[in-house]
């Protein structure tokens, strides 16, 4: 008769606590699912949850009090120049966990062609002098937010995600999302047709936000990058046209950018003008066994905040008011070898200039705190000790040279636990 009992009293007990039942059930699934994430069907949409926490630790041979993110995110740029104000020997350690992500995923068959969207978000967003005195609080921002409607061999994308410009195959492992001076890494609004030749090889042409660029990084005089950075008015979207090719063993990809500026003096508004700029950047890659090899360059007018966080805005105005762009090149290479099925070592390098010619010209735009030459190199080694956890170590170099010739150089040791789910 207990037993009986036991037995009519146990639905209205997973009734009761419906909610820890839930989410104990969600535990089970997710250490059991080898997909780790979520994915379940809502009336013909494929839905998939998921996402990764990580604990960066990072050890800097300088402290770095510059930069967006103070230290938790670091470039070449941020590197402390000798005989400087931001120059320290002292060493420091951070700790966050702010990369840490979320996403949903959603796919809709409409019957006239394939209906995706992605939304995805970090904690790299608000404030970069959030205390962590009593708890590290850090603000949600978005990553990617876009649908993707494809329909033969033509998609239509409308959000924001990766630049066009960019090319993630060629890119080299890194302990955190900075990466070497250099390679592209934009991620902005954009409208993207594309027209599929096969899998993995297609054309794209986009129309991506506008955005000037940096114009200073930090309080004058040592923030000021331009002698008048002037007023800038966004009236044409950036226009990106690329091609991809890939194969099993090969990847290549070229691209084109055309941008225009609008900049006038900010103490008179007749003061100025346009002027278009442009980017071309070619990229490759190639496995052989063990090894994959990569390298790509970049070279144009105008096309500093393509180069990898950011290096200078592409464009300001003259001392007689004229605008004028900015010229930069870069070039990135690297290698990573899959040591066993858990183990892979990689090391990267990159190297970007901005034109000296903009500072010491007959009519300059720049001043002597723009960084000139920015060097950066690391490597990794990453160990994969389930599909749900991994594990890497690595070190990471920087140097840089502004245009008044004072250079600087940090150190970061590195070090990463992620949990995917």
């Amino acid at each position: 008769m207990s037993k009986l009992r036991t037995l009519c009293l146990f639905p209205q007990f997973l009734f009761r606590n419906r909610t820890p039942v839930c989410l104990l059930l969600l535990t089970i699934l997710l250490a059991a699912s080898p997909a780790l994430a979520v994915q379940f069907d809502v009336e013909g949409t494929k839905v998939d949850l998921g996402g990764y926490i990580k604990l960066l630790v990072n050890y800097d041979d300088k402290t770095v009090d510059a930069g967006p993110y103070v230290g938790d995110i670091l470039s070449a740029y941020d590197a402390p120049l000798d005989n400087a104000s931001d120059d320290t020997k002292d060493s420091n350690l951070r700790m966050t966990a702010r990369e840490s992500r979320l996403f949903v995923k959603t796919k809709t068959d409409t019957g006239s062609g394939i209906l995706k969207t992605h939304f995805e978000g970090d904690f790299y967003g608000g404030a970069d002098n959030v205390s962590r005195t009593w708890s590290g609080n850090e603000t949600f921002r978005i990553r990617h937010a876009y649908g993707d409607y494809a329909s033969g061999p033509y998609e239509l994308l409308a959000g924001q995600t990766w630049s066009n410009f960019m090319d993630l195959a060629a890119g080299v492992p890194s302990m955190d999302i900075a990466g070497d001076p250099g390679f592209c890494f934009v991620r902005q609004a954009q409208i993207k047709l594309q027209y599929n030749l096969r899998p993995g090889h297609y054309i794209a042409f986009s129309a991506e936000n506008p955005d000037r660029g940096l114009t200073a990084n930090g309080p004058p005089p040592t923030g000021t990058l331009f002698l008048n950075a002037g007023d800038s008015d966004e009236k044409v979207p950036d226009f990106i046209l690329k091609y991809f090719f890939a194969n099993k063993m090969f990847t290549l990809s070229p691209r084109v950018l055309l941008r225009q500026f609008n900049l006038h003096s900010t103490a008179d508004n007749d003061e100025g003008g346009e002027a278009w700029a442009y980017g071309v950047a070619l990229s490759a890659s190639v496995k052989a066994g063990i090894a994959r090899f990569v390298v790509s360059g970049m070279y144009g007018e105008g096309v500093g905040r393509y180069g990898g966080l950011g290096n200078v805005g592409g464009a300001g105005l003259t001392t007689d008011n004229d605008v004028e762009t900015v010229g930069f090149q870069s070039i990135n290479g690297g290698l990573t070898l899959t040591l066993t099925p858990k183990v892979k070592w990689s090391i990267g390098a990159g190297w970007a200039q901005n034109d000296k010619d903009d500072y010491d010209g007959s009519n300059p735009v720049l001043t002597e705190y723009v960084t000139e030459t920015a060097i950066g190199y690391h490597t990794m080694v990453q160990y994969q000790v389930t599909p749900a956890f991994d594990w890497a170590i690595g070190v990471t170099k920087f140097e840089r040279e502004n245009m008044a010739g004072t250079d600087g150089d940090i150190t970061r040791w590195q070090m990463y636990f992620k949990y995917a789910f």
